[in-house]
């Protein structure tokens, strides 16, 4: 019964996940033009109130990779990179960065199809970071 109820909310807690997430990316990834600087703060704490409430509706807050560890050190990281900076605006926008890539990698990871088709999450972050690559060269 558990199973067949985390399911059934899979679905559109994906979809509502992923617009938020793509919502946010161009505020987070133009940082200081469609927002000032000092609403990162916010925007990061909207993106962890997102995992929060994915562990609460669907129980699973991390998909079982050997990515967990890593990515779990760099998030528990970055209160202190930003705490120690000289330049707090600058680490903001570097934080919203990291944030946004690894909120989308488990937001893309979670998604239904994904555990039959793990090669289209591979072939879509890859265009995703060709994009972001094009993107910072022409600003």
């Amino acid at each position: 019964m558990h199973q067949k109820s985390k399911t059934s909310h899979a679905a559109p807690f994906a979809w509502f996940e992923l617009g938020l997430l793509l919502a946010l990316a161009p505020l987070l990834l133009l940082p200081g033009r469609l927002l000032p600087i000092g609403w990162h703060p916010l925007l990061l704490g909207l993106i962890v109130l997102l995992r929060v409430t994915h562990l609460v509706v669907l129980r699973t807050p991390w998909p079982s990779s050997p990515l967990d560890l890593s990515t779990l050190l760099v998030v528990a990281s970055l209160p202190m990179a930003i705490f120690i900076s000289v330049d707090k605006p600058l680490s903001w926008s570097v934080a919203g960065y990291i944030v946004l890539g690894i909120a989308l990698f488990f937001a893309l990871a979670n998604w239904p199809s994904t555990p039959h088709t793990p090669m289209k999450l591979f072939w879509l972050m890859m265009a995703m970071a060709g994009a972001m690559l094009l993107a910072g060269l022409s600003v």
